[in-house]
């Protein structure tokens, strides 16, 4: 059984004047990707383009059997986190591979 979290959006990330946050939420993988690090990490102005690369690159590398620690040389090498961090990999991993999922409500402010 799969766990669900939840999160809450003050925007509409499919009405968004950003095209490369609308292209974010338009590929599943990618989604989950900006999803499981935006909510605990500062991004830079890269971030939603690096997640859509590195969601391609996942793809070609047949990410099924990818580790944890795997995926965060990849995600430093994408500059999505930091170069001192190092088990954001294993906490990524298990949204990748839909173990966990998420669900989002958007709420207006």
């Amino acid at each position: 059984m799969n766990t669900i979290e939840k999160l809450d959006f003050t925007f509409d990330p499919f009405k968004s004047d950003n095209p490369t946050i609308r292209a974010v939420f338009a590929d599943d993988l990618a989604q989950v990707i900006w999803c499981a690090i935006k909510r605990n990490h500062i991004v830079n102005q890269y971030f939603n383009a690096n997640c859509l690369a590195l969601a391609d690159e996942l793809r070609k590398k047949k990410w099924v059997n990818i580790t944890g620690q795997q995926l965060n040389w990849w995600l430093k090498d994408m500059h999505i986190i930091g170069s001192a961090e190092e088990d954001v990999g294993d906490k990524v991993l298990p949204y990748i591979k839909k173990e966990i999922i998420f669900e989002y409500v958007i709420n207006k402010v």
